[in-house]
């Protein structure tokens, strides 16, 4: 890592979202010295199981869904990464300090699927899942994990979880509120200088799935997922178009909750269990979740036009990055 190198910490609620939201934003970070380090809040165990295959390690039969999920989550990882370069990634239950865990794994949540198609917590929610964890408690935790790693930027979702899943929900609660206790900290404080969403491009997406009519595709006319906003909402935009191959392979290496059904390029798209068609990119856009931290400048190193975080540490030095267009839809 040169001195001139980000540090980026992603909070993220399951294993494959990270892959999902900021797949390439990752690879290009990775690629031009940067350091990443995700923390993945559950291991996924009450995901719903693509095909056959693996379907008897859901929860209601073999319940051996979570541990798959590491091993494709490790996967996923190796793909974005090129030889000699990895993500530091840790489980927010067993983060580097925490000696031994007198607590409960965090559990994936579940979800119901209310009026309208939002998520929301499930009526027979476990006790030991993360949608009902003590905020304060799990905060804390990742709060020293802030400390010792110092971001520059933490990476997570808008306060909606891009679509109500309430893990998603409090992944943001609990990234937010670390960041605040990081802060306030009585010995080594940091005030992170970047806090920011994924989102995506509300107008792009309608444009893809009128350029792509599928019978299974959302209606581009009508209410879709919170994680698209109006373009004046976006803030920044990782432009690393060149890493959508790494990104396709990691989402291949995430087979029972993914499947890509094209090669990527213009046309390229996935689909989670819900078989809703949805489109593959490398240009990733985020939201600032608060404003950028006092004395950030000082903080931040500068990159080169050349690097395709520039528009996120341009946020920092002042500057008012244009968030590029996507690509036609083809």
């Amino acid at each position: 890592m040169t001195p001139e190198a980000l540090r980026l910490l992603l909070v993220h609620a399951h294993p494959d979202d990270e892959t999902l939201t900021m797949g390439a934003t990752i690879a290009a970070a990775l690629d031009h010295g940067h350091r990443v380090v995700l923390v993945t809040c559950t291991r996924g165990e009450e995901g719903e199981v693509i095909g056959a295959a693996h379907a008897h390690r859901t929860s209601a039969r073999d319940d051996t869904l979570g541990t798959h999920r590491e091993t494709e989550l490790a996967d996923a990882l190796a793909a974005l990464a090129a030889p000699g370069d990895a993500v530091v990634h840790h489980w927010l239950d067993a983060l580097p300090g925490d000696g031994r865990r007198t607590w409960p794994t965090y559990r994936d949540s579940g979800m119901a699927v209310l009026p309208g198609g939002r998520a929301g917590v499930p009526p027979d929610v476990r006790p030991d899942a993360f949608a009902v964890a003590d905020l304060d408690e799990a905060a804390d935790r990742l709060a020293r994990l802030v400390s010792g790693e110092r971001p520059h930027v933490v990476l997570t979702y808008d306060e909606d979880g891009g679509y109500g899943h309430p893990d998603h929900v409090m992944a943001h609660r609990v990234a937010l509120r670390a960041v605040e206790l990081a802060a306030d900290a009585p010995e080594a404080p940091w005030d992170v200088p970047l806090v920011l969403a994924a989102a995506g491009d509300l107008d792009d997406l309608r444009a893809w799935l009128r350029a792509h009519p599928d019978p299974r595709a959302w209606d581009p006319t009508g209410p879709l997922p919170h994680l698209y906003v109006a373009p004046e909402r976006l803030d920044a935009a990782v432009p690393a178009q060149p890493w959508l191959p790494r990104k396709v392979a990691a989402l291949r290496a995430l087979p029972t909750q993914v499947t890509v059904e094209e090669p990527a390029g213009p046309g390229a798209r996935f689909v989670l269990s819900n078989d809703v068609p949805q489109p593959l990119s490398g240009l990733e856009r985020y939201r600032l979740l608060r404003p950028v931290a006092a004395d950030a400048a000082e903080q931040v190193p500068r990159t080169t036009a050349a690097d395709p975080l520039a528009a996120l540490t341009a946020l920092v030095h002042g500057a008012s990055p244009t968030v590029p267009d996507a690509a036609p839809p083809g």
